[in-house]
């Protein structure tokens, strides 16, 4: 309840869809950060402050540029695009994989130092993650594929869904009945 988290994804981004039930399902202070800050690392440094910001999902473009001013900020999610050469600075810094067919944030990784290509990490509570091959077998490098509480198609295009949302193969070990083709590639790390 003495959280504040900043609203910092745009409308049209799925990490919209974080930034407005994550505030209201654990009971936080929400603070908008205005459409012109969204870009600006120093502005959005200054609001930060100025609100007491405990949370925030900022681009990894804007991150990059981002000085941490405050005593305040905990927690910072990342992602969206490959993170690189990220480091947290007196915040928790999570690298999230997600995209709109996942409603969400699928995957985390918590940032310990810099990497060139930081893990996306492990599933979500809920989520199950399978990298497989073009055979469609579970393999350590192979195309990532997600099965959870997610979209079940596209509104109209019946072939793409086909496509992409196709019967889970591994529901009974998972108990998740679709799974989705994101088309990335992933590789297993220890």
């Amino acid at each position: 309840a003495r959280d504040v988290y900043a609203n910092n994804a745009p409308l049209y981004f799925i990490a919209h869809v974080f930034d407005v039930f994550c505030p209201l399902t654990a009971g936080m202070t929400a603070q908008l950060v205005p459409e012109a800050l969204r870009g600006d690392p120093e502005g959005l440094a200054d609001f930060i402050s100025e609100h007491g910001v405990t949370a925030i999902f900022i681009s990894p473009k804007v991150l990059r540029y981002f000085k941490n001013r405050s005593d305040t900020l905990r927690f910072v999610s990342t992602g969206s695009e490959r993170v690189s050469r990220l480091v947290p600075d007196g915040y928790r810094l999570l690298n999230v994989y997600g995209m709109t067919e996942t409603t969400g944030v699928a995957l985390g990784f918590t940032i310990d130092k810099a990497y060139d290509n930081t893990p996306i990490g492990a599933p979500c509570q809920g989520v199950a993650v399978y990298l497989l091959d073009e055979a469609g077998n579970p393999c350590d490098e192979g195309e990532i594929c997600v099965a959870g509480h997610m979209g079940q198609g596209y509104l109209n295009l019946p072939e793409q869904s086909a496509q992409t949302f196709t019967p889970n193969p591994f529901r009974e070990k998972d108990g998740l009945e679709t799974l989705i083709h994101t088309g990335d590639l992933g590789r297993r790390l220890a």
